[in-house]
């Protein structure tokens, strides 16, 4: 399971967050300028979405204080499942898709791509997944 994050005004305290949701077998990385990955070994598609939206909401509803200053925050993540014949670059190209039709649907979403049903699954601020 992959995930990618993005827009974040610093990186190392959402990932300080991302952190504190996940297991210590899962892997988190800066992947790129404002972006995460996260790997989620042995989880599911659906096990991942739903800890991605209640990281989502961890970070969205709790404003990040830098310099003593809050700043509120929005997460977008696209999460895609290995799936047999993946490589490591269509994985994290589903991601990559799935990532930026959050951010197409407004931000502050997370958003699954799922390969079986050739459908994007959503869930954001105000969808209910």
């Amino acid at each position: 399971m992959v995930w990618l994050t993005h827009r974040a005004p610093d990186i190392r305290i959402v990932a300080a967050r991302a952190r504190n949701w996940l297991k210590a077998e899962h892997l988190i990385a800066r992947f790129g300028g404002d972006e995460m990955l996260v790997v989620l070994y042995g989880c599911g598609m659906a096990d991942a979405y739903d800890l991605a939206d209640k990281l989502r909401l961890a970070v969205t509803e709790h404003p990040l204080a830098i310099d003593k200053v809050k700043l509120r925050v929005s997460l977008s993540m696209g999460v895609s499942e290995l799936q047999e014949g993946d490589t490591v670059q269509s994985l994290l190209q589903k991601a990559d898709v799935a990532l930026y039709q959050s951010k197409a649907g407004g931000r502050s979403r997370v958003t699954g791509y799922v390969a079986e049903v050739s459908r994007i699954a959503s869930s954001g601020a105000e969808v209910n997944p």
